[in-house]
């Protein structure tokens, strides 16, 4: 796999979560991703399941601090609202500290939600190029193609004290492929139905984390959340 920004990353057969994974592994100086061809225990928000079936899909988990990422997040404008960010050991919404306060090596609760939303914007840049069918966001975490749910993030952080995080985990799962749904999932679920090209869940894994990553390391928060306003149905 070759990747346009550093980035260490670990390919797994099989795992429980690629949430649960990266938990176990080091976070050092620069980005760590792990990628499962299957998930036997994915998960979603809110303590939902996340279906992962072998060979139909991107399972991926991107994990970071805040320090390994010049510039991550300093200084942007709040975002309104707790949805999409759960907090690992985590504080309640009136101990949090005002978005922006965080020091270099932490981020704060709003700015973990914007951390969210600009993996939605990435995944649905992404998504559009490998889809002829357009991709739109359905707040605050799901991508949509023709109106059916082809792409979940679940952003995760592990405190450092009250309302500050400094360990970042966002973990992006996307339907590639037709597969058998779930009786529950028939009605809500799809996948890329009209891709563009051939590929590989590899390859589409690969222009995810590259997209995260530059969006994380060059950021214009504001133009970012523009642009994720512009897609939301």
């Amino acid at each position: 796999m070759i990747l346009h920004h550093k980035c260490e990353v670990t390919v797994l057969d099989s795992v429980d979560s690629t949430n649960n994974y990266i938990k176990t592994l080091d976070l050092g100086d620069t980005p760590r991703a792990v990628i499962a061809l299957e998930q036997t225990a994915g998960r979603g928000t809110h303590g939902r399941s996340f279906w992962s079936p072998r060979g139909s899909g991107v399972y991926l988990t991107i994990g970071f601090r805040p320090e390994s990422v010049p510039g991550a997040l300093s200084g942007e404008a709040p975002v309104d609202g707790k949805a999409g960010c759960e907090a690992v050991s985590g504080a309640s919404a009136g101990d949090l500290p005002e978005a922006g306060k965080a020091g270099c090596d932490q981020l704060s609760m709003e700015q973990i939600q914007t951390v969210t939303r600009m993996a939605g914007v990435a995944v649905r840049r992404v998504l559009a190029r490998y889809s002829l069918d357009e991709p739109r966001i359905k707040p605050v975490n799901d991508i949509l193609i023709c109106g059916r749910k082809v792409a979940g993030i679940l952003t995760e952080g592990l405190t450092a004290g009250v309302g500050k995080f400094d360990s970042i985990y966002v973990g992006i799962g996307v339907n590639c492929f037709e597969a058998a749904l779930p009786e529950e999932l028939r009605d809500v679920a799809g996948w890329i139905a009209r891709p563009s090209r051939e590929f590989t869940v590899l390859e589409l894994a690969q222009d995810i984390i590259d997209e995260f990553l530059k969006m994380l390391s060059g950021l214009d928060v504001d133009a970012v959340l523009r642009e994720y306003e512009e897609y939301i149905i």
